[in-house]
């Protein structure tokens, strides 16, 4: 009886040894900084939620549609619909410096300002699309989507951040 108990609390000990382990916090109490791959969390929204026919955005296009400069960003992975009949988009970004994730932010809420702006009179459906985008930031992740499934995109992306 001496040895199951024993065993038993061996048992607990390493279970909550592992629980601990397994936590978001650093040892002062503060969120750890997540690591991981921009096109890795892009990968993962666009498999569990379709997505129409979509092209990259080079560091032009970044400039050209954002207003961001690439070279404050760690990586990032910008896809736009390839004919603008859909309003859906998706960007994950990773600044270099926390310190410009504000405005980078702001470039990218002035870009879903155009998207609305884009469909207001051409395409209703897609222009209450636009409405209803994601914008988000996580340390010195921003993950900013517009899609007609917007929690699951949400969802995808919480998912690296547990």
């Amino acid at each position: 009886m001496k040895k199951r108990l024993i065993v038993l609390g061996v048992l607990v000990l390493v279970l909550v040894a592992a629980i601990g382990c397994t936590s978001n916090k650093s040892d002062d109490g503060g969120e750890k900084e997540v690591n991981v791959s921009v096109s890795e969390i892009a990968e993962k929204i666009q498999s569990d939620v379709e997505w129409p026919s979509m092209m990259d955005l080079d560091e032009q296009g970044l400039k050209d549609f954002y207003g961001i400069d690439a070279s404050d960003l760690e990586e990032y992975d910008v896809k736009i619909p390839m004919m603008i009949v859909k309003s859906n988009e998706i960007a994950v970004i990773k600044v270099k410096d926390a310190e410009k994730v504000e405005e980078v932010k702001e470039n990218i809420e002035k870009r879903a300002e155009s998207i609305k702006g884009t469909f207001e009179t051409y395409l209703p459906d897609q222009y209450e699309n636009a409405k209803n985008y994601l914008l988000r930031v996580e340390g010195k992740y921003i993950i900013f989507a517009v899609h007609e499934d917007i929690t699951k995109v949400e969802e995808a992306f919480n998912s690296f951040f547990k």
